[in-house]
């Protein structure tokens, strides 16, 4: 129970990080840098398709490696990593002083947001049982949701408290975010910890009944 209860909740602080970050970037490259609406959408855009398509082969890269060698827990770990790989990414963060660096950051981050989508879905099937995916599914989409929803103004009101003119826009980004992403990566390291086999082996119980 304790895995599942950390699979729903470290996804949606994840959802509620990539709130933080993703629906600024556009508004930060052109406040902070002047890029133009066209250059920003280029930029997104090009950095939205390689995150997606670098997730893709990585996925690919870690089924043939990492299934054969840690079994079922491999894409709980995977998950797992994911929310530690979009902390670093914020890390760096402020150190960007240029639109170009806001959209290597959207890739980079997304990459990672990418990886970690493709690999829920295998960890939903394996920790819960056939007759509650349904219902956990519909909770983790409502749980997102709000939560996605919520870091938003966060990031809208602590932005404002640094500086009227908006101009601490992006350290009111990485002030959100970062906590979120730690608590995110503490709850997804409890769904690959000693508590996946018990799990496991509960679903596939209820699953053989």
């Amino acid at each position: 129970m304790l895995g599942r209860a950390a699979l729903v909740l470290g996804s949606a602080l994840a959802g509620l990080a990539f709130g933080a970050v993703g629906p600024w970037i556009a508004i930060a490259a052109g406040r902070l840098f002047n890029a133009a609406p066209s250059e920003v959408g280029a930029g997104m855009g090009i950095a939205q398709i390689g995150s997606a398509f670098s997730a893709f082969l990585v996925s690919l890269v870690v089924t043939r490696v990492a299934l054969p060698r840690f079994g079922a827990v491999a894409p709980a770990m995977v998950l797992a990593f994911t929310s530690v790989g979009m902390l670093v990414c914020c890390l760096v963060l402020p150190l960007i002083h240029s639109a170009t660096g806001l959209y290597v950051f959207f890739g980079a981050f997304g990459l990672f947001l990418s990886l970690g989508a493709m690999f829920q879905p295998t960890v939903f099937q394996t920790l819960v049982p056939v007759s509650l995916i349904g219902r956990m599914v519909a909770v983790q989409f409502i749980v997102t949701m709000i939560c996605a929803a919520i870091s938003g103004p966060l990031v809208g009101a602590a932005s404002d408290a640094l500086a009227a003119d908006g101009s601490h826009l992006i350290t009111a980004m990485t002030v959100v975010a970062i906590p979120i992403l730690i608590l995110a990566a503490l709850t997804l390291q409890m769904v690959r910890g000693s508590g996946f086999q018990a799990a496991k082996a509960e679903a596939e119980a209820l699953n053989a009944a």
